[in-house]
C-alpha cells in the first residue's frame, strides 16, 4: 500500500451516506482472518467502500464476514495510510453512534493517455475517479514525433497544475490506444509510410523513461468499457459487450463487471469483424469500412463541411442532421449485425454503445440501431437491453487512468494475479 508524508487536513465534499443490503452484500468476494492474505483484505475492505460511497465497520464487517477486529485493525491501518477518511459521526440509530468511511480523493492519484489515430488526451484522476486536470489535442493523423512531444509537454502540464499532495500520490500511468495503431493507413488519409512508424515505438518504455512512473497499458476500447463499468455499473455485477464509435470501431466485453482482454487484449476487437463470407477469392470488407466515424467525416468534408462537425456541442443545421442520418443508418446496420453477432456467443442481458459523438447524436444512433435489428433474422437469439454509453469522449482517457488504481487496488486485479501465480 502506499506510503507517503502527512498531508494537512483538508476540507472535504460530504457525500450522502448509502446504506449497505443484502443485494450488494453477496456481491463482495468473503474475506479471510488467515495470515497471508492481507493484502486480499485490504483490498476487500476498499473495494467495499467505494462501492457504497460511506459505509461503517459493522457494516463492512457484516458484508465481508471478517471478524471486527481485523476490520478495524485493516481500516485503521488505511486510514493511517490515507486512503480512507472518517465521515461525520452518525447519531439517532439504535445502537453506538458510527463513523462512516469513505475513499480519500487525495488516498492515489492516476494519470491516463489516450493516444489515438484523430485525437490524444491526457487526463488527471483522483482516487475516487473524479477528473483533475484533462489535455486534450486533436490531428488529422497521429504523426509520433509531434504525438510524442505533445505527450511529454500534456503530462508534465497535468502534472503541473496538482497540488503538491496530489503530486506526492501519483501511483502511475495508463495507457490506451489501438493494438494497431500503424493499420489501415489509407482510411484515415495519412501519408504513406506515417503510422508505419508506431510499429518501432514501444510508448509504454517511452513514458516510463520519461516520467519514472510504472505504465500500464490496455486497448483503447477496453479502457472505455472499464470506464462504464467503473462509474456506473459497479453496484451490480454486469455481463455485457461495449462498443465505442470512435474514428474507428472498438469493444470491449465486462464478465461479472470485470474487464475480459483476452489472451492478447484484444477481445471484442470487432473493427477486423468481416462482414460477410469469402467470395470469388476476395476477402470480404472488415466492420471498420462501415461504422467509424472517419466515414463520417469522409463524407463531411465531400460536402464542404468542416471535418469536426459533428464533433461539437453546438447546434446543426438540418443539412447537416441529413448528412449525419444518412451515416447512421448504414452505421447503425452495422453495429446491429456486431450486437447480434456477440448475443450469438455471450448472450449477455445489455450491451452498452458509445461514442466520441456528442449525446444527442449518439443517442440518434443508438436509437436507429434499435430500429436495425428488425431487419435481421433474430431465430434463437436473445437480444440484449440497448443502453447508451454516458462517458463519451472522455471514456477511453478516464479507462486509462483508472487502469493503475485497478492494479493497486482492486480485488479483481489482485485474483488475476493469485492465479496467475499459481499457475
Amino acid at each position: 500500500m502506499l506510503c507517503a508524508e502527512m498531508s494537512p487536513e483538508r476540507q472535504m465534499q460530504k457525500k450522502q451516506k448509502k446504506s449497505a443490503n443484502s443485494v450488494l452484500g453477496a456481491e463482495f468476494s468473503k474475506g479471510s482472518n488467515q495470515r497471508g492474505v492481507k493484502q486480499y483484505n485490504e483490498k476487500l475492505v476498499i473495494d467495499v467502500v467505494r462501492r457504497l460511497d460511506a459505509v461503517s465497520k459493522a457494516e463492512i464487517t457484516r458484508i465481508t464476514g471478517l471478524s471486527a477486529q481485523t476490520i478495524t485493525v485493516i481500516a485503521n491501518r488505511l486510514i493511517d495510510e490515507q486512503l480512507l477518511l472518517k465521515d461525520n459521526v452518525v447519531r439517532g440509530k439504535v445502537g453506538q453512534p458510527s463513523v462512516p468511511l469513505r475513499l480519500n480523493p487525495d488516498g492515489a492519484i492516476s494519470l491516463g493517455i489516450k493516444l489515438g489515430r484523430r485525437t490524444s488526451q491526457v487526463i488527471a484522476i483522483s482516487f475516487t475517479y473524479d477528473v483533475l486536470e484533462i489535455e486534450s489535442l486533436h490531428y488529422d493523423y497521429p504523426d509520433s514525433s509531434s504525438i510524442l512531444d505533445w505527450l511529454k509537454r500534456a503530462v508534465t502540464t497535468v502534472i503541473g497544475k496538482l497540488t503538491s499532495v496530489q503530486r506526492a500520490r501519483i501511483v502511475g500511468i495508463g495507457l490506451a490506444m489501438p493494438a494497431h495503431l500503424h493499420s489501415w493507413e489509407g482510411i484515415i488519409d495519412a501519408p504513406e509510410g506515417v503510422l508505419s512508424e508506431w510499429q518501432h515505438i514501444d510508448v509504454m518504455s517511452w513514458l516510463a523513461s520519461e516520467f519514472g512512473l510504472p505504465v500500464h497499458k490496455i486497448n483503447d476500447a477496453s479502457a472505455a468499457c472499464l470506464a462504464e463499468m467503473s462509474l456506473h455499473h459497479r453496484t451490480h455485477q454486469l455481463n455485457c459487450i461495449y462498443y465505442y464509435v470512435g474514428t474507428f470501431f472498438g469493444g470491449g466485453i465486462a464478465l461479472g463487471g470485470h474487464i475480459f482482454e483476452g489472451n492478447s487484449g484484444q477481445a471484442a476487437s470487432v473493427a477486423s469483424l468481416p462482414l460477410s463470407l469469402p467470395k470469388d477469392g476476395k476477402s470480404p470488407s472488415q466492420m471498420v469500412s462501415a461504422a467509424g466515424l472517419h466515414t463520417l467525416e469522409a463524407e463531411a468534408i465531400a460536402r464542404g463541411f468542416d471535418r469536426n462537425i459533428f464533433l461539437s456541442e453546438q447546434p446543426l443545421q438540418d443539412v447537416h442532421l441529413a448528412l449525419f442520418d444518412s451515416w447512421a443508418e448504414e452505421a447503425a446496420c452495422a453495429l446491429a449485425f456486431a450486437v447480434i453477432g456477440g448475443q450469438c456467443y455471450l448472450d449477455a442481458p445489455v450491451s452498452i454503445i458509445d461514442g466520441r459523438l456528442p449525446e444527442m447524436l449518439m443517442s440518434r444512433l443508438v436509437e436507429k440501431v434499435e430500429t436495425a435489428f428488425e431487419k435481421f433474422d433474430l431465430r434463437g437469439i436473445a437480444l440484449p437491453q440497448l443502453q447508451q454509453g454516458r462517458l463519451g469522449m472522455n471514456a477511453r482517457p478516464l479507462g486509462a487512468a483508472i487502469v493503475p488504481l485497478h492494479h493497486y487496488f482492486s480485488l479483481s486485479t489482485f485474483q488475476l494475479q493469485i492465479k496467475t501465480e499459481n499457475n
